[in-house]
C-alpha cells in the first residue's frame, strides 16, 4: 500500500480538526510564556487595574524604548525619519491597513504579499530618497494590480494612515473617497 492509498482511508472529523487547531494554538501561548519568562525580569511593576494605568505602566515605557533604539539606529537627520520610526513602532496598524484596502480592491490572494512589498518599498524610500516604482510582471505575484500603483498614491495613503493613527481621520476618509471608491464602483 503505498502513501497516497493510505492517505485516502484518512477521515477528518471535526474533533480532529479541533484537535489540530488546539494543538496549534498551545504551541503558539508556549511560545509566547517562554517569551515573558526570558524578560519578565526586566520589566516594571504592571497596573492591571485600568487600560490608562497598564498603559502608562507598560505599554509607554517599552515605546520609548523602541523609540531610542530606532533612534539609535536612523539617521534623525533625514526629514522623513519621523515617518519610518512610525513605520518601524506601527507595523501591523500599517500592513492591515494596506492589506485590507488590497483585499477589498484587488482580491484576497497575495493580498498580504503586496502589503508587504508595499512597505518595503516605502522602507527604502524612506531609507534612500528612490522613489516607489513597480516592473511588473506576469510571475509578480506581490506586486499590486489595480491600487497602490504610484509612489503618490503610496505615500498619500501612508500619510493618511499616520493622520488616522494620531486621531485625524480626514486625510484618510478623504484617500479613500477620492482614490479607493472609485476602484470599487469599477469593480461592480
Amino acid at each position: 500500500m503505498t502513501d497516497v492509498d493510505k492517505q485516502k482511508d484518512v477521515v477528518i472529523t471535526q474533533e480532529s480538526i479541533k484537535s489540530v487547531v488546539n494543538s496549534l494554538l498551545s504551541f503558539v501561548g508556549q511560545e509566547e510564556d517562554k517569551m515573558y519568562e526570558s524578560v519578565s525580569s526586566l520589566l516594571p511593576e504592571v497596573d492591571f487595574s485600568e487600560p490608562d494605568k497598564f498603559y502608562m505602566s507598560i505599554t509607554y515605557p517599552i515605546s520609548k524604548v523602541m523609540n531610542s533604539l530606532l533612534r539609535s539606529k536612523f539617521d534623525t537627520r533625514v526629514s522623513d525619519s519621523y515617518k519610518l520610526k512610525f513605520m518601524y513602532t506601527n507595523y501591523d496598524f500599517i500592513e492591515h491597513h494596506f492589506t485590507s484596502v488590497i483585499k477589498l480592491v484587488e482580491t484576497f490572494v497575495c493580498c498580504a504579499d503586496k502589503s508587504r512589498s508595499v512597505i518595503r518599498r516605502l522602507d527604502t524610500f524612506f531609507k534612500t530618497g528612490k522613489e516607489i516604482t513597480w516592473d511588473k510582471k506576469p510571475e509578480s505575484y506581490w506586486i499590486p494590480d489595480k491600487v497602490f500603483l504610484t509612489h503618490e498614491d503610496i505615500l498619500e495613503f501612508y500619510n493618511s494612515l499616520m493622520n488616522l493613527y494620531y486621531g485625524n481621520s480626514e486625510p484618510y476618509i478623504k484617500f479613500l473617497h477620492a482614490k479607493i471608491i472609485p476602484l470599487l464602483d469599477k469593480k461592480d
